[in-house]
């Protein structure tokens, strides 16, 4: 049976309004309030903690559910153990992040945080840390940004389009717990084409989600250990996931040739095929860039010191970089069979042309043998020469010779145009002009004897005494070269 396919774009209920995860203990209970998108996909996923107390509210207009001691919701932050919020920023009023961020951790942050640089504005080969207000170090309060990125399969849907994105995410760490900011999506995110859940923000795991609930020792490191496993779950799931897209690309690359039939590469679609190839290659760059960010700030930001933490940075770091680099290789691979299917295009076409040059040359030269009989005995009729109209001026040899040089020119002019030598060939060919030459010097002296002398007997005879000068220059050079070698 066809799974019912949703949309993001369908799904607005489940995008708009206040999106967050918040949870806290003061080491005797705890509770755990999922809001907006973050309850919906938790529930979408079957994650939702399925023991202890229930709480379905409104806040702020977005649907919560608290579970676990809803009471906590009314105490103040300085009563907390640990705590761990979790914000989507994309349809989140100010002061409703400032006013989570303060019932978690207070005034010193919530009225603060605002002030940090722009999210993403350390370089990923810089050594500095993100900046933090004085109060905040003496505080032990740091932040780091860190990136996920996520390209959902098209499987559902032949013929959609490529669609990825990445997510920053600010890091806020505080002895007690941490704050998770996600800003908004960037790259090639199309709404409309995006199945639901799909949002560019990591699920989280069920019993980690069991843990906020019930256990009231959960320490501020465990939880920060917690959500950044789940987001290296997401990103590890949808770069793998990503050779499904690009086995889904084969599949059409394969199935355009199939559809061609005889006509091998006829049918391609290349700009289609290039474009998602190229939106493929841009989700690899950007999970290789996330990589290395991971890789730098754990080096040097204060947020991520802690040896577990830079433990686990390291250790996933390191399985990233390895299936990344699989995924380069067939990346490679499909550009190279792009490449030959782009080669045996052209040369299909080229070899149309070809066929349809010499169709036409074909063509020309039947024609051309089919009037060369009539042609040539209508000029011997026509020709105004004394030996075939009496009366005429002309001769049959200034006719004969004028066509022989009229020859000669054309072809010498002809080979000169296409940037050929003018004789081809070896010592035979020198000879043969040679003997050419000498014949043409005979004909025209017995022409100057039995006729006399005109102009143009004399550029007759010079043509060919330049003719037999011309080939056996070209015998001397023959030889020459063949005593070289």
């Amino acid at each position: 049976m066809q799974p019912s396919v949703e949309t993001m774009a369908a799904n607005l209920a489940g995008r708009q309004g206040p999106s967050f995860l918040v949870s806290v203990t003061d080491g005797n209970s705890a509770m755990c309030a999922l809001g907006g998108y973050r309850r919906e996909l938790a529930a979408w996923e079957g994650r939702l903690p399925a023991e202890g107390q229930r709480l379905n509210l409104k806040w702020r207009g977005s649907a919560t559910t608290v579970f676990g001691d809803a009471a906590l919701m009314g105490r103040e932050s300085q009563q907390w153990k640990s705590f761990e919020l979790e914000v989507i920023l994309d349809y989140m009023p100010a002061e409703d992040v400032r006013d989570l961020i303060r019932f978690c951790c207070g005034p010193e942050v919530a009225d603060v945080y605002q002030t940090l640089p722009e999210v993403g504005s350390v370089p990923i080969s810089s050594n500095q840390d993100l900046s933090v207000p004085l109060s905040w170090r003496a505080a032990g309060i740091s932040a780091v940004d860190l990136r996920f990125s996520t390209i959902p399969t098209r499987r559902w849907k032949h013929g959609a389009e490529v669609v990825f994105g990445s997510r920053w995410v600010r890091l806020i760490v505080l002895p007690r717990g941490h704050i998770a900011l996600w800003h908004r999506i960037e790259g090639n995110w199309l709404t409309h084409a995006v199945r639901w859940p799909h949002n560019c923000v990591p699920s989280r795991d069920a019993s980690r989600l069991s843990d906020m609930v019930h256990r009231t020792s959960l320490a501020g490191e465990e939880r920060l250990l917690s959500f950044l496993t789940d987001c290296f779950i997401h990103e590890e799931y949808f770069i793998r996931s990503w050779i499904l897209e690009l086995e889904l690309w084969e599949e059409r690359l394969f199935g355009q040739l199939v559809e061609t039939h005889s006509e091998v590469f006829g049918g391609l679609r290349f700009p289609d095929l290039q474009k998602e190839l190229g939106h493929l290659a841009d989700y690899l760059a950007l999970v290789r860039f996330d990589q290395r960010n991971v890789g730098r700030r754990a080096d040097e930001s204060r947020a991520l010191a802690r040896p577990a933490t830079r433990n686990l940075l390291a250790t996933r770091s390191r399985e990233l970089e390895t299936q990344i680099s699989q995924n380069r290789m067939l990346l490679r691979e499909a550009f190279r069979s792009l490449s030959n299917a782009a080669t045996g295009e052209q040369l299909y076409t080229s070899r149309e042309q070809q066929q349809s040059s010499e169709r036409l040359q074909n063509t020309i030269t039947f024609i051309s043998v089919t009037l060369l009989v009539p042609a040539l005995i209508a000029g011997i009729y026509g020709a105004n020469v004394n030996e075939l109209t009496p009366g005429a001026t002309g001769r049959i040899g200034s006719l004969l010779g004028a066509m022989a040089a009229g020859a000669l020119i054309s072809t010498l002019g002809l080979r000169v145009v296409q940037g050929q030598e003018l004789i081809p060939g070896g010592a035979t060919t020198g000879i043969g002009l040679a003997v050419l030459g000498v014949a043409g010097v005979a004909t025209t002296g017995i022409w100057l004897f039995t006729e006399g002398p005109s102009t143009l007997s004399a550029v007759l005879l010079i043509s060919s005494i330049l003719v037999l000068v011309y080939s056996l220059l070209w015998i001397f050079r023959i030889r020459a070269r063949r005593t070289k070698r």
